[in-house]
């Protein structure tokens, strides 16, 4: 091919080859996994400037996941027509809203007060149109990797990546060793909550390694894993993750009634579980089930309305405010990273810029409709996985799961630069899956 060829965009088909794209998609997503290993290597370093290092590699992945993506669609144009395209948009309608979803994200931020806060970012959680922009294309991303062992490799490391960290938060923490954490559990995080978003999906990918891949040897080790993230994660006290956590345990549990398998495997992860709360048991009677039942006794006294705004250290505060929020711009919200302004208006700036409620998020920065596109979004994506429940892989099985425990931990928790991708990630994996057999 002469440099004619190349010149001409009508032979880039030629240069380009689908394998060749599918294994870009792989190190893409490879890389977004190993990034946290990279910044805790680099905060021991640079801890003042890992932040604005991880943002920069977040939002460089988005740019290199949106072009492998654009030259994936473009070689499928090029070998079937704009039809085959379009045939399976129809199909896949869940893909369309997803679009929807993004157009209206930046919609809104055009409408917004601050229009460089929320195309740019510039608060400490740094999320902007930019990083929505880099959450699509990891999606995208993730659809177009199909070959069984790299998906495997992808689940394996994630949940390799996800225990280095736990162990070494582990160390940091019974050794006293200063790795630069801003707390105790944070890790390499900005907070307790933001580190459990990601040991959760993590300890919940090490749960469907051990109950879905039959290997004794590497079941042994995903065991010994799945202990130290159990620890982990009842340490880090975030109640919101760990009830997540559980209800997700008991729709795995609901799976394996329905399939009849690996009940046997699942009573003895749940007895070790047991096991790990009564070691923590201070923990998890003072703090969880103290959390609780402080929530269900300020509920039950309606006519106490501090106490109603306190509850859940004051999340029911921040929701019933979200919502009045909500009323006052339903259409194109306050743009994305304009809250904090908000709440001091409403003398709720002491808590946060965000009302830990990530659909409530959706519906005050980008309004109502970004909200019903994203949650038609992922209830057309889960239709067609439930309907198809018992032809699906132990794969798709594992996904699934993961995607659904953190959305559960969404009700209490906030989307962010660094975990909001690996959400977006399962997803396009999944999506690859639905597309693939045609569900």
């Amino acid at each position: 091919m002469n440099f004619n060829d190349i010149k001409n965009m009508n032979n880039l088909d030629k240069l380009i080859t689908k394998t060749r794209l599918e294994k870009n998609s792989y190190i893409l997503s490879m890389l977004l996994i190993f990034t946290p290993l990279l910044i805790f290597f680099l905060n021991l370093i640079l801890p003042s400037a890992t932040n604005s290092i991880w943002l920069t590699l977040i939002l460089l992945l988005g740019l290199l996941t949106n072009l492998n993506a654009f030259l994936y669609v473009y070689k499928l144009y090029k070998e079937h027509g704009k039809n085959f395209i379009i045939s399976h948009l129809k199909s896949n309608k869940y893909i369309i809203f997803l679009f929807l979803y993004i157009i209206w994200c930046f919609i809104s931020c055009f409408f917004s007060s601050n229009k460089f806060k929320s195309f740019f970012g510039t608060d400490y959680l740094c999320e902007s149109f930019l990083c929505f922009l880099a959450y699509f294309g990891i999606f995208s991303n993730g659809i177009f990797i199909k070959n069984k062992d790299l998906l495997k490799k992808i689940l394996t490391f994630f949940v390799i990546s996800v225990s280095l960290i736990s162990i070494v938060t582990l160390l940091s923490y019974y050794f006293n060793l200063n790795f630069h954490f801003f707390r105790r559990f944070t890790s390499i995080f900005m907070n307790e909550n933001h580190y459990a978003y990601y040991i959760n999906i993590g300890l919940i990918a090490n749960t469907c390694l051990i109950l879905f891949y039959d290997n004794k040897k590497l079941n042994i080790i995903y065991t010994v894993l799945y202990l130290i993230n159990c620890h982990m994660l009842i340490l880090n006290d975030t109640l919101g993750c760990f009830l997540a956590f559980i209800c997700t345990l008991f729709l795995i549990f609901v799976y394996l009634l329905i399939t009849k398998r690996n009940l046997s495997k699942f009573i003895i992860l749940v007895i070790s579980l047991i096991i790990i709360c009564f070691v923590n048991r201070n923990i998890v009677l003072n703090s969880f089930f103290g959390d609780i039942i402080s929530i269900e006794k300020n509920i039950s006294k309606k006519d106490d309305i501090k106490k109603i705004y306190n509850t859940g250290s004051n999340r029911m505060g921040l929701w019933l405010v979200t919502i009045q929020l909500i009323e006052e711009k339903p259409v194109f919200g306050y743009g994305i990273g304009n809250l904090l302004e908000q709440y001091i208006r409403v003398n709720k700036s002491e808590i946060t810029s965000r009302p830990h409620n990530e659909y409530l998020q959706v519906g005050v920065s980008i309004g109502i409709p970004g909200l019903i596109f994203y949650l038609l979004f992922l209830g057309l994506l889960f239709f067609k996985v439930i309907v198809n429940i018992k032809k699906i892989s132990n794969f798709e099985v594992s996904i699934l799961f993961i995607i659904v425990t953190y959305l559960v931990s969404s009700f209490f928790g906030v989307s962010i630069f660094y975990t909001t991708p690996y959400l977006y990630l399962f997803l396009g994996l999944l999506s690859g899956f639905v597309i693939k057999n045609k569900y």
